[in-house]
């Protein structure tokens, strides 16, 4: 009787710390659940707006198409980036910038990470370069057909990774595209700023 009362006691205790471990796992799981839809709530009521980009003006130091159809070019982009909200801050943390014509790259540049405030307007001093850049054969010989009238149309990007900031609460990585497209630039000097006016690119987040 005294080893099957023991025996009793061992399996009583081993359910209660069962129980314990269960109760736990379920206290745990709703506090996370909680703390979720707080954030999501307090997200929502804020409504972020996406970061808005203007392509201000440009210049162009140098675009060469060599005889086996390699492009070498340097080229100075100033873009402006705003943040509208009130109360969301948005962390930079990687950005790189590309000059496409038709959806090849020809040149490209990596920009610093930065921190840009609520109503904050930024301003991205960008120059991008590629040198001896290989395209299809087909792209460099319209490329340079482009380039024997002076005026090249290209395409410039920008991908960031972004975090938001609400208070001390800080997001997950989103992923941050911007296209200015349809940008016309003059080749036919060297130096001379870009043909276009000034253009809001189209944000995507």
């Amino acid at each position: 009787m005294a080893m099957e009362s023991g025996k009793s006691q061992r399996q009583n205790k081993v359910g209660a710390y069962g129980r314990m471990g269960r109760l736990l796992l379920v206290v745990g799981g709703g506090i996370i659940v909680l703390v979720g839809l707080a954030v999501l709530i307090t997200w929502l009521a804020l409504k972020p707006e996406k970061p808005k980009y203007y392509l201000e003006d440009g210049a162009v130091s140098q675009f060469k198409i060599n005889h086996d159809g390699l492009v070498t070019a340097k080229l100075l982009f100033n873009i402006t980036t705003r943040n509208p909200n009130k109360k969301v801050a948005i962390y930079y943390d990687k950005i790189d910038a590309l000059l496409l014509y038709d959806d090849e790259e020809i040149a490209w540049a990596s920009i610093p990470p930065f921190f840009q405030g609520h109503k904050n307007t930024t301003f991205l001093h960008t120059p991008l370069s590629g040198y001896l850049v290989s395209l299809q054969s087909d792209t460099s010989r319209d490329l340079k057909l482009e380039r024997s009238s002076g005026k090249v149309d290209l395409v410039f990007r920008l991908y960031a990774r972004i975090r938001f900031k609400v208070g001390n609460w800080k997001s997950g990585h989103y992923t941050l595209s911007v296209k200015c497209g349809h940008v016309v630039l003059d080749v036919a000097d060297k130096g001379h700023t870009g043909s276009f006016q000034r253009m809001k690119c189209h944000v995507h987040v």
